[in-house]
């Protein structure tokens, strides 16, 4: 008598269709939210890497200032990036645009700065969260003694400022 239950109950064996749809939802949510995060995830990657570019523009700018013969910032990207380029100010993997614009994050554009009492430079990078190009300075532009700002100003110091290649 037992065994009579048993089979019975082993022909109603299976999925419904609604039990099915509720799985492949619950996985297409997870994957959704797998999907958004490894996009921030990249997007903070790729603004360090630019801010890391942007650091050794400086570093090997305030190099190149303390130990040219000029005692002054470079006048050009050139400079630190080219074939004839000291190698201790060459920069290996880090580009120059006029414009970054997310397309790769070691790009980085470069303004020196030389007029009365402003003088140094300015490097700016892509930031990928924010979707706008940052910058990074060295010397008395901007008002500041070294630092970080959002956007390049319209003031003092960004009007002496020109673009260098």
């Amino acid at each position: 008598m037992v065994l009579d239950n048993i089979k019975s109950i082993r022909k109603d064996h299976g999925f419904t269709i609604v039990e099915l749809l509720v799985v492949i939802v619950v996985i297409g949510i997870l994957a959704a939210i797998t999907l958004v995060s490894y996009n921030g995830i990249t997007a903070r990657a790729n603004t360090s890497s630019g801010q890391a570019a942007a650091n050794a523009v400086i570093s090997k700018a305030n190099a190149y200032a303390v130990d040219g013969t000029t005692n002054t910032w470079p006048t050009s990207f050139a400079q630190m990036s080219g074939a004839t380029a000291d190698k201790s100010y060459r920069l290996d993997n880090v580009t120059y645009a006029i414009s970054p614009n997310g397309t790769s994050p070691n790009v980085v554009n470069y303004y020196t700065c030389v007029s009365g009492t402003d003088y140094g430079i300015i490097v700016g990078y892509w930031n990928y969260s924010a979707t706008a190009i940052n910058y990074y300075y060295s010397g008395s532009v901007l008002m500041g003694t070294g630092g970080s700002a959002t956007a390049l100003p319209s003031g003092t110091g960004a009007s002496v400022c020109a673009l260098r290649a």
